[in-house]
C-alpha cells in the first residue's frame, strides 16, 4: 500500500484521537501524532510530538516539527516545502508534484501511458505544414506580445 498523503492528528494519545491515528496509518497514510502525551503507537509512517496546544511556543515549535515531517514525507527540504507554501515561482514542478503527493491530493494531471499515447496521435493528426509567413494581424495574441 502506497503513500496516501499526511494527516495531522491532534489529541492521539488516547480516545478518539487514537482511533483516528491507527485507522489512517491502516489506510497507508504518513501521520504527525500531536498530544501532551506521547502516543503508544509504535509505527514507522507515525511522527509523534509532545505539545500542549494551549502553549503559543511550544505550539509554534510543534508546528516546525510537523513541517519537517511533511517535508520528509515529500523528500525534500522544509526550505523547499516553505518556498511551495509561499507560491514562488522557483520550485520545480516536481517538487510540487512530490508535495501533493505527500498530502494526498490529485488534479487528475497525470495521464497513463495509453491516455498519452491517445493524446499524442491526437496532435499528430492535427498537425499541419508550417506556413512560410506569419502575419501578426492573423494571431492577436501575438500581437499583444510583439
Amino acid at each position: 500500500m502506497g503513500n496516501r498523503g499526511t494527516a495531522l492528528v491532534t489529541g492521539s494519545s488516547t480516545g478518539i484521537g487514537k482511533v483516528i491515528c491507527e485507522h489512517l496509518l491502516a489506510s497507508g497514510c504518513e501521520v504527525v501524532a500531536m498530544a501532551r502525551r506521547p502516543t503508544e503507537i509504535d509505527h514507522p509512517r507515525l511522527h509523534s510530538i509532545s505539545v500542549d496546544l494551549a502553549d503559543r511556543a511550544a505550539t509554534a515549535q510543534a508546528a516546525r516539527e510537523a513541517a519537517r515531517s511533511a517535508a520528509q514525507a515529500a523528500g525534500m527540504s522544509r526550505v523547499t516545502l516553505h518556498r511551495i507554501e509561499a507560491g514562488e515561482p522557483s520550485v520545480t514542478m516536481g517538487a510540487y508534484l512530490n508535495a501533493m503527493a505527500a498530502l494526498g491530493l490529485d488534479f487528475g494531471i497525470r495521464t497513463s501511458a495509453s491516455q498519452a499515447e491517445a493524446q499524442s496521435d491526437a496532435l499528430d493528426a492535427q498537425a499541419t505544414e508550417v506556413p512560410a509567413r506569419i502575419r501578426l494581424a492573423d494571431y492577436p495574441q501575438l500581437n499583444q506580445i510583439a
